[in-house]
């Protein structure tokens, strides 16, 4: 499947809804995007507008941690994050081009593993952000192995960026993630010890 038609059939999805970090010319952009003058445009943000193409390789090189693509049939009606095990990656990309390391470990307060997670993109963000990844697009195929496609998502700080430029982007990050993401209370599993610890305090006492 072309790059192209992967992208127009996501942006289709809300694929305009998330950052999209790409260079072209030696030039950064980190934006929305959307269809302008019939065609589709990245609308850069200005984040990264004093910074070179160089000083972002980390990104493309050794950060990628998941794919969001399409997936029908679902519970949830946003697109959808794989997490790199889900994804069609090579042992060597696995060690060299990803942040699997990191990515091990992560895993939200009811031991749900990023690594593995198939989800909603917005809860899949609330979980990278919440373990201190900021999830960015790029313009990369990447396969799932559900057999579909779709493109890589990468951890912006895997770039040695300013507190200032990580602060700012998080906050859009975590704008889109909040204005999206609800959660109902049949959605969360929880043991009865836990929801007395949780919410004791407001239950009435005998």
């Amino acid at each position: 499947m072309a790059l192209m038609d992967i992208i127009n059939s996501l942006y289709k999805k809300g694929l305009g809804e998330l950052l999209i970090l790409h260079t072209k010319k030696g030039r950064l952009y980190l934006g929305r995007i959307l269809y302008e003058k019939g065609r589709l445009v990245i609308k850069d943000q200005g984040f990264l507008s004093s910074l070179k193409s160089d000083e972002l390789l980390q990104c493309w090189e050794n950060g990628i941690i998941g794919a969001v693509c399409y997936s029908e049939n679902q519970d949830w009606e946003s697109l959808t994050f794989c997490g790199l095990e889900q994804c069609e990656v090579s042992e060597e990309d696995l060690l060299s081009k990803t942040g699997h390391g990191g990515l091990m470990a992560a895993e939200s307060e009811y031991g749900e593993q990023i690594i593995d997670y198939f989800g909603s993109v917005y809860r899949g963000y609330q979980l990278l952000l919440s373990n201190h990844f900021l999830p960015v697009v790029l313009m990369t195929k990447i396969r799932t192995k559900k057999g579909g496609f779709g493109l890589a998502v990468s951890n912006l700080r895997a770039a040695p960026l300013s507190i200032s430029i990580i602060n700012d982007v998080h906050n859009v990050v975590m704008e889109t993630v909040e204005k999206h993401l609800t959660l109902e209370v049949d959605d969360v599993q929880i043991e009865s010890e836990q929801f007395s610890t949780l919410f004791g305090d407001y239950l009435p006492g005998d």
